[in-house]
């Protein structure tokens, strides 16, 4: 498109020289005597770009003034008076009202394509245009076009056409250019102050600099390593609980029934920490990531404090009840992941935090051998406090602000603090907290968990797979303990060591497969979002694979007691894989606008299965015995394990029936098209 592409039109030319029929025909005497100047602009608008149902017809955007228009240099006056155009003519207040209805249209076209703000060449202010040989003074009554809209005055374009005379002569205000050229002379007085069209706003678009996009990369995996010691320390504290259970329920006479007995403070944790994590991160959107993870940290080490020091069960319970819902969880981790790494680059650092996560909880249950075996149960609460306020400091020194929005608003305040005549504003310094919006995102999670088949199939295999782990906390007791190769608390907490192999050894075998995604994704290949399901086909039958060996050597002595941890390491290779793959497929799958809640749905399962598992596990090892129970457990993993196929096949189909992924798919083909028609006129 071109805002300003001036034209001689043949009609004018006739009339200069009734005989001519092109410019190169024009006598030379007649282009002495009346040097041509005409103020006209002509706009061409492309149809694909329309904006507005409503817009007038984009023809009228292409004007062509008459002879009316035209100026007879030897007297300075218009030719035709009565034909004078200024701000009063009709048609030009028609031509400033629909230049400036297609104008905004295009600028929000532009930034949707682009990526990026649009900026003017130089700064819109209250323009004179002037002849090159006058003074300023000398153009003072010319005759202007006023487009209030846009906040900027033209006032005279003048066209000089030329010969090869004029290429020659060095006259004033001319460039030596090649002959019949048509040259616009733009000046603009100096006595005219900057008026501002207004406040500049901030976008990641036009301020990338300022965001967390910006940092580099070493920066931005030490954030994303602190990130994940918060996250860890969070799963920590859900399972080293599982070592005081015991002496809690000895010390204040809880009795063996595990719906209110000290086993009811890890379920309702774990319940509780999965409403909690879609309770924080719309907060995190609003007031940034950081002060709600600072919050979210010190709220749970100041129930840590009440645990501690409890005189009764009720305390224990409600620190409990308060530690899970205050624990901000994945939802700001992965959310901080979306600040920093464009969408072709999120796979590595989900796998990192995804990583992080689930070694919280092994992590948990290898130090709550030792603590459970040497320290009073008190010190499982203090350890918990240590490791809690730690990783506070460390997070408040050393992890920035990384929202965005957040940021993009300090940036404008402090811009206006130094310098009080900027122009900028934040993009939600001016808007207000919607409180409904808040609680339809918050409430959206849980409607794709049962409306999205995707959603809630995944989310189902990821939470049976994470309450798997939870339950070893409780059920390695009945394997390795007094019945079985009679292990003590703390070599109880060593043999999770095979877990903890497992996450890593998932980790090491993702990241040739996430490699040459990035490379293919490099190379201009499009991958649709069931290629991030592609490696999970074969590393997900690792969970059924492991529960069923593990059946045949879990019967204890004779048998070696490595046998079964070998089979753990592969359950833990498993969970690694389902936990990162569900996640990186609902990023893919629901892009942006959605992947939060789907992700959220999905850490909303895992957390709340897991805690249910604190109520079955114990009950069904005891009536079932060790063998049936791993083999109840084999047959759900079959069944959980399996649609993870039918969707790497029929995902496409499935994805065409939600209303979500169909949002998303027509926003990334809307947003294709725009970009090939700007690489194109570019």
């Amino acid at each position: 498109m071109s805002l300003c592409d001036a034209k001689i039109n043949e009609d004018t030319l006739k009339r200069l020289d009734p005989g001519a029929t092109s410019l190169s025909k024009l006598d030379p005497k007649t282009l002495q005597d009346r040097k041509l100047s005409t103020q006209r602009t002509c706009y061409s608008y492309e149809p694909a770009f329309s904006t507005s149902a409503n817009s007038p017809p984009l023809s009228s955007l292409s004007k062509s003034f008459d002879d009316g228009g035209l100026f007879d240099h030897t007297s300075r006056k218009l030719t035709h008076p009565t034909r004078a155009v200024d701000e009063q003519d009709t048609s030009l207040v028609q031509l400033r009202d629909q230049l400036e209805v297609h104008f905004q249209g295009l600028k929000k076209e532009f930034e949707a394509k682009r990526g990026e703000s649009w900026m003017p060449l130089r700064a819109w202010t209250d323009e004179k245009w002037k002849w090159d040989d006058e003074s300023d003074a000398e153009t003072e009554g010319q005759p202007s076009i006023l487009l209030s809209g846009l906040t900027k005055t033209i006032n005279t374009m003048t066209t000089y056409v030329r010969n090869d005379s004029d290429a020659s002569s060095g006259s004033p205000g001319r460039k030596k250019e090649a002959a019949d050229a048509i040259e616009m002379v733009l000046t603009q007085s100096h006595q005219d102050q900057a008026q501002p069209r207004g406040p500049l706003m901030l976008t990641e678009a036009n301020s990338k600099k300022n965001t967390g996009y910006a940092f580099t990369n070493k920066r931005k995996w030490a954030i994303l390593t602190v990130v994940g010691l918060c996250q860890t320390s969070m799963n920590y504290n859900a399972a080293v609980y599982s070592n005081a259970i015991g002496p809690l329920n000895e010390h204040y006479h809880l009795g063996s029934n595990h719906f209110t007995n000290a086993r009811a403070g890890m379920a309702w944790f774990l319940i509780l920490y999965g409403i909690g994590c879609e309770l924080w991160a719309p907060w995190s959107e609003e007031f940034g990531r950081k002060p709600i993870m600072q919050l979210s940290l010190f709220t749970v080490n100041i129930w840590q404090i009440m645990a501690g020091a409890s005189t009764s069960w009720s305390h224990v319970l409600t620190a409990r009840l308060l530690g899970g819902l205050c624990s901000a969880g994945g939802s700001v981790t992965l959310g901080m992941v979306a600040d920093m790494f464009d969408p072709e680059e999120q796979q590595l650092p989900i796998l990192w935090v995804s990583l992080w996560s689930c070694l919280g909880s092994v992590i948990g249950g290898i130090c709550g051998g030792p603590i459970e075996q040497f320290l009073h149960w008190r010190w499982n609460f203090w350890i918990q406090l240590i490791l809690g306020a730690t990783v506070q400091l460390i997070h408040f020194v050393y992890v920035p602000e990384t929202r965005s929005t957040v940021m993009l608003n300090k940036e404008a305040k402090k811009s206006r603090k130094q310098n009080p005549e900027a122009n900028v504003v934040g993009p939600t310094e001016h808007e207000k907290l919607d409180f409904m919006a808040c609680l339809r995102i918050m409430g959206r999670p849980y409607k794709m968990l049962v409306c999205e088949p995707i959603v809630g199939f995944l989310s189902l295999l990821s939470g049976f797979s994470d309450a798997l782990i939870f339950s070893f906390l409780e059920s390695y007791g009945y394997v390795f303990g007094k019945d079985g190769w009679g292990f003590t608390p703390s070599q109880l907490g060593l043999a999770l060591f095979a877990l903890f192999i497992g996450y890593w050894l998932a980790a090491v075998l993702y990241y040739p497969v996430i490699r040459r995604h990035n490379q293919q994704r490099g190379n201009g290949q499009v991958l649709s979002p069931e290629s991030r399901l592609s490696a999970l086909r074969w590393i997900v039958l690792l969970l059924p694979i492991g529960l069923f060996g593990s059946a045949f050597v879990v019967t204890g002595p004779p048998l070696p007691w490595i046998a079964p941890l070998i089979f753990a390491v592969l359950i833990g290779c498993a969970n690694l894989a389902i936990y990162f793959a569900t996640i990186d497929y609902m990023v893919a799958a629901y892009g942006g606008t959605y992947s939060a809640s789907a992700t959220g749905g999905n850490g909303f399962a895992r957390d709340v299965l897991a805690g249910l598992c604190s109520f079955y596990t114990g009950p069904m090892y005891k009536k079932l015995g060790v063998q049936n129970s791993t083999w109840v457990l084999f047959a759900i993993s079959a069944l959980v394990c399996a649609p993870v196929f039918f969707i790497y096949k029929w995902g496409p189909s499935i994805r065409a029936r939600s209303s979500y992924a169909q949002r998303i798919k027509e926003e990334r083909e809307k947003s294709a098209a725009v970009e090939q028609t700007t690489q194109g006129q570019a």
